[in-house]
């Protein structure tokens, strides 16, 4: 799921080209490189991406910033279905603010905090709309999502490889089978662990567990679908997103958002 914009009229500290998520990556040779900041990180399956000569794997819960009109290029790896989260943006403040964070030409985080690997999907819906209070709403979280870049080797230290392979293994699943009946035992088959210990990990790296983020995922692919789909009945979104009825995914969907799945559409 995509949204482009054009560049703003008005001056602004930062702005939004463009920003996805659940995107499936194609081969892509920038020469020139593009024209705004550009952040990519992956979601399930990998890609390489090659920068002044050096090529690199991008990974689930890894992601990259480069500045603009830096040459680059990328394409998934071989046999895979690289899916990526991506967000451009450019503004009077986006050199000084990266700058302070030491970025040259790129800058690689090999291990996503948990806030910053979901920030997309998770704000996706405030980019919608592309009036001035929007606008300066976008360019507000554009700041919050610098700032947790800034943050992010804070989270690095303090993470084992060891969980993170844990906590990599059950989100790869999810984003990957979020339609399928998923239980804890589900999850246990994945990581070979029990239980207790895997939800015990990954609740202390995202203070939920694993059920708990499906649901996150499940509403997020909900809004995404009621958006995206508009020729799709309700019952075929709640079908998709692995809800057994209607009235189950719009009771859900009102507990969570207070407002119908139908209203949700309206509104948009």
């Amino acid at each position: 799921m995509r949204i482009a914009f054009n560049k703003p009229t008005n001056v602004l500290p930062l702005y939004c080209d463009s920003i996805g998520y659940n995107w499936r990556e194609q081969d892509m040779k920038r020469p020139n490189g593009y024209y705004t900041y550009h952040w990519l990180q992956t979601e399930a399956g990998s890609g390489t991406v090659s920068i002044n000569g050096k090529s690199f794997a991008l990974s689930p819960n890894q992601g990259l910033l480069m500045r603009s009109r830096l040459p680059h290029s990328y394409h998934p790896n071989e046999g895979d279905t690289w899916m990526t989260s991506f967000l451009t943006f450019d503004g009077t403040l986006a050199e000084p603010i990266t700058s302070l964070f030491g970025l040259k030409d790129y800058v690689l985080l090999p291990k996503l905090a948990p806030e910053l690997a979901t920030f997309i999907s998770k704000y996706f819906d405030t980019f919608v709309n592309k009036d001035l209070i929007s606008l300066n709403e976008q360019s507000v979280n554009i700041y919050r999502f610098l700032t947790l870049i800034h943050e992010n080797e804070l989270y690095a230290r303090r993470t084992t490889f060891h969980d993170q392979e844990i906590v990599s293994k059950i989100i790869q699943y999810i984003n990957q089978h979020y339609p399928e009946r998923i239980t804890n035992a589900t999850l246990s088959e994945v990581t070979r662990y029990t239980t207790a210990y895997q939800n015990r990990i990954f609740n202390k790296i995202y203070n939920q567990t694993p059920l708990e983020y499906l649901d996150d995922y499940r509403m997020q692919k909900a809004k995404e679908f009621l958006l995206t789909k508009p020729d799709w009945e309700v019952n075929k979104v709640a079908y998709e997103i692995g809800f057994g009825t209607s009235s189950q995914f719009i009771f859900h969907f009102r507990k969570y958002y207070g407002i119908t799945p139908e209203q949700f559409r309206k509104n948009f």
